[in-house]
């Protein structure tokens, strides 16, 4: 990149959202960029870009590295005793899915339904999407990304 491309590309970026310095670093503004640059930032651009400012929006790139199945416990009353069903076998709490993220800078541990358990592979790197909330953890409860849609970048290598 020349100079004149560089001063080009500062000046554009200064004022610009993380989506729309992308769009223009990938190239999807080469032939819209002189008209950007002029057009005035109007009341709709403001509001806009307030409402980005304060979406609960989690995107994280994450490798999956374990992927966790715990079978629910057997349900008791208040005296202790099981809990029988129809067929008279004890009712069980619901099996829980649980993966493990990593990401540039740290681990996530999270939960997950059985559909995405059962779609998720072990080393594969996925583009996870969601949004930080309240989840119990050990009876507390703690703000925490909870990821809605997992989709898939790469493939481990060594399946290929």
């Amino acid at each position: 990149m020349d100079k004149e491309q560089n001063k080009v590309v500062k000046a554009t970026t200064k004022t610009k959202t993380a989506a729309e310095t992308q769009a223009f670093l990938s190239g999807e503004l080469d032939n819209k960029l002189i008209d950007t640059e002029h057009k005035p930032f109007t009341r709709a651009d403001f509001i806009r870009e307030q409402k980005q400012a304060k979406a609960n929006i989690v995107n994280l790139g994450c490798d999956l590295v374990d992927k966790e199945e715990r079978i629910g416990s057997e349900r008791k009353d208040k005296n202790g005793q099981l809990i029988l069903g129809p067929d008279n076998l004890p009712l069980l709490y619901p099996t829980k899915y649980y993966v493990t993220l990593t990401f540039m800078g740290g681990t996530i541990v999270t939960e997950v339904n059985f559909v995405q358990f059962d779609f998720l592979e072990l080393g594969n790197t996925y583009f996870c999407k969601g949004r930080i909330a309240t989840v119990k953890e050990f009876g507390k409860e703690v703000l925490a990304p909870v990821f809605n849609q997992f989709v898939e970048l790469f493939k481990d290598e060594e399946e290929l």
